[in-house]
């Protein structure tokens, strides 16, 4: 649990545009093989994340789900921790705020 976000991360950071289609996100996660990714907006700021339980929520609520947008079914909400920040802290952070995943 010392150490840090640098040494155990999976390396790339992978994101979308919050106006793209979720169709265009789940394919990006399906290709990636991730189950989240960050979602920017048109300046290139984070502006929220998207995951398969998103994709699955909109699924349930929307026949025509994969036209919706991202920024329909994101969560605003992200942690992020700096590549220094040790597992330790990231562990209370994630249970502390009631997340599976920082960026």
């Amino acid at each position: 649990m010392n150490r840090t976000v640098l040494e155990a991360k999976r390396y790339g950071c992978y994101c979308c545009k919050a106006s793209s289609s979720l169709l265009k996100a789940a394919r990006k996660m399906v290709e990636e093989d991730i189950s989240a990714l960050g979602v920017r907006d048109e300046n290139e700021y984070l502006v929220g994340i998207i995951t398969r339980t998103d994709l699955l929520r909109a699924r349930l609520e929307n026949d025509d789900w994969a036209a919706q947008s991202v920024e329909q079914f994101m969560s605003g909400r992200v942690i992020t921790v700096s590549p220094e920040t040790t597992l330790d802290e990231v562990a209370k952070l994630m249970v502390e705020h009631h997340i599976h995943r920082v960026v």
